[in-house]
C-alpha cells in the first residue's frame, strides 16, 4: 500500500514538474507585457546608460515604444539586476511608481489616457530627481 502511494505522489510531483508553455495571446495583456530593460552606468551610479524597449510600430519616427490604452509594461532592472527606482508618469495607473527590491515594476497605462506622446522619467533610489540624474525616454499612446 505504501508503495502504490509513493509511486502516485511521484507521478503527481513529476506532473508538476512539466514547464508551462509561454503565453502567446494579444501584446500588451498582463501575461504578455510590453518590456523595457534598464541598463545604469558603472561609473556613475545615477545614470541610465542604455533603455532597451520592446520593438513595436510606431506612427512616429524616434518613439521606440508604442503601445495601446489598458497595455501592460514591466520596466526591469536589466545591469545591475534588483536596482531599486522610481518610474514618473502620469498616464499610467499610480503615476509615481517604485521598483522593490527585485528591480521590476509592472504597470498597465491607463484607459482614458489621451493619444498623445508623453516623456516620462527614471530616477534611481537614493538620487536626486534633477536634470543630471533623471533619464527622460518618450512613449506614445496610440490606441
Amino acid at each position: 500500500m505504501k508503495t502504490i502511494a509513493v509511486v502516485m505522489l511521484a507521478g503527481l510531483l513529476a506532473g508538476c514538474a512539466t514547464p508551462i508553455p509561454p503565453f502567446t495571446g494579444p501584446k500588451g495583456l498582463n501575461l504578455n507585457p510590453y518590456t523595457v530593460d534598464i541598463t545604469w552606468s558603472a561609473t556613475e551610479t545615477c545614470k541610465v546608460v542604455l533603455l532597451e524597449e520592446e520593438p513595436t510600430t510606431c506612427i512616429i519616427p524616434g518613439i521606440g515604444l508604442c503601445v495601446g490604452r489598458g497595455d501592460f509594461i514591466v520596466w526591469r532592472s536589466k545591469s545591475p539586476p534588483n536596482v531599486k527606482y522610481e518610474i514618473f508618469f502620469d498616464p499610467i495607473y499610480g503615476a509615481r511608481l517604485k521598483a522593490g527590491h527585485n528591480g521590476i515594476i509592472v504597470r498597465p497605462i491607463d484607459a482614458n489616457a489621451p493619444i498623445a506622446t508623453y516623456k516620462y522619467s527614471i530616477v534611481r533610489e537614493g538620487c536626486a530627481p534633477n536634470l543630471a540624474n533623471t533619464y527622460d525616454p518618450h512613449i506614445r499612446i496610440d490606441h
